[in-house]
């Protein structure tokens, strides 16, 4: 299975709101750390683009372009809901905006998390404790393999993740989005209280949703599935013969 992962950040430098950028800068090194590391399976760097705030023409064509198996897709900044047509849009360079659907690329598997704000407007327009991996000597099957195996048995289409409902603010601190540390805190979680092998997409919204009510303020996040029978995968174990292998067993990977 091929992959490509496109992180997006949109804050201008001379934003009113310091930690919204701050905040921004870090939701885009924490999504790629969990990309790369065993838990989110194991990505490759030549996989991952990261954009700073793009232009609209830049960003659409990028997404025109991609053909591969699967895209993973984030965005991190400003957006709001356009209440004529009920729809999600995200803020780019200058005066650009796109909306949740044109987001999507040309793979036929794709998942976006959308980490912004969805308040009605008229006018269309950190730190988590360290990823950990498996002791290098390790030489059992991949994470890589895992996610893929999970990824092909998932019917095509696409997943939409957004941090907030309509008419809602997305809130952040110098750690990073709210909704973002929720998701990326709600898989470790889950590496460290379950056996399971794959935690999806699903699953992993409905952990974030709960880790997110335990900050300030006000976010109810909405997932939109389609009608499908299997998810995505968001982050997965690799498997050991040794049933009693802790965390005390792991090293850093980052």
């Amino acid at each position: 299975m091929t992959r490509r992962a496109i992180l997006i950040g949109c804050a201008s430098d001379t934003d009113d709101n310091p930690r919204l950028v701050q905040g921004v800068r870090r939701d885009m090194e924490l999504y790629k750390s969990f990309l790369l590391s065993l838990l989110g399976g194991e990505w490759r760097e030549e996989e991952i683009t990261e954009l700073w705030s793009p232009t609209r023409i830049v960003l659409l064509n990028l997404l025109r372009q991609i053909r591969n198996d699967y895209t993973f897709l984030t965005f991190s900044g400003h957006g709001y809901v356009f209440p004529a047509d009920e729809r999600t849009y995200v803020n780019l360079a200058g005066e650009d905006v796109a909306s949740d659907y044109e987001l999507i690329s040309q793979s036929p598997r794709r998942t976006i998390i959308i980490d912004a704000c969805r308040s009605y407007n008229p006018i269309p327009a950190p730190s988590p404790p360290p990823l950990q991996k498996l002791a290098e000597a390790l030489t059992f099957e991949t994470t890589r393999q895992i996610f893929d195996q999970s990824l092909s048995r998932a019917e095509k289409g696409t997943i939409i993740l957004y941090s907030t409902g309509s008419d809602e603010a997305a809130d952040s601190n110098e750690k990073g989005g709210f909704f973002t540390q929720s998701i990326l805190n709600g898989a470790r979680q889950w590496y460290n209280t379950t056996s399971e092998d794959v935690l999806d997409v699903h699953k992993a919204f409905v952990r974030a949703g709960s880790i997110l009510q335990t900050y300030p303020g006000p976010q109810h996040p909405e997932i939109k599935t389609g009608r499908r029978n299997k998810m995505f995968p968001f982050a997965v174990r690799q498997p050991t013969t040794d049933s009693n292998l802790s965390l005390g067993g792991l090293v850093d990977k980052i």
